[in-house]
């Protein structure tokens, strides 16, 4: 909100938000949440813990059972978009990631 006020001022111009809708936050299970980041860190791999504001299926899901979401790298940024594209590595190291997590969860040897 704050850089879109210095653009505004800048440019001269206005600005008006209307809430069309509003969608209560969904929080997820940190108990799968630190499972992952464990998967994560035994992996080897870099992670970073984020919001989304996007709709997933967890949302639904959170509702009935523990829910924890992977997300992996995409090209450029780009989500849900055409030109999405996510290299095969990135797509391996989720995999693995949500394996070694499952496993976790449920004592298996990881």
């Amino acid at each position: 909100m704050e850089r879109l006020e210095i653009l505004c001022k800048e440019q001269g111009l206005t600005y008006e938000i209307d809430e069309c809708t509003s969608i209560p936050v969904t929080a997820l299970s940190k108990r799968i949440q630190k499972a992952i980041i464990e998967s994560s860190e035994n992996l080897h791999l870099t992670h970073k813990t984020m919001n989304s504001g996007a709709g997933h299926d967890a949302e639904c899901m959170a509702k009935v059972t523990d829910t924890g979401m992977i997300f992996v790298p995409s090209r450029g940024g780009r989500s849900h978009s055409p030109m999405e594209f996510t290299d095969w590595k990135d797509l391996e190291n989720g995999a693995n990631v949500l394996l070694s997590a499952v496993l976790k969860l449920s004592g298996g040897f990881v």
